[in-house]
């Protein structure tokens, strides 16, 4: 019997993401955390509205 099981890449990075940041956001005291997940918000708006000024 064969078994064939294909990983996507952009699967194991966003599990790689999610843990990571799930260490990030434990360890952060809560301010930071604001401070953070703010920025990375603003950065994927700013990379969405790149990417759709090229079309």
């Amino acid at each position: 019997m064969s078994v064939t099981v294909n990983i996507d890449w952009k699967t194991v990075a966003a599990l790689g993401a999610s843990v990571i940041g799930t260490i990030l956001v434990v360890k952060l005291d809560p301010n930071s955390a604001e401070a953070v997940s703010t920025k990375v918000v603003d950065a994927v708006k700013e990379f969405a509205i790149a990417t759709d000024s090229n079309r």
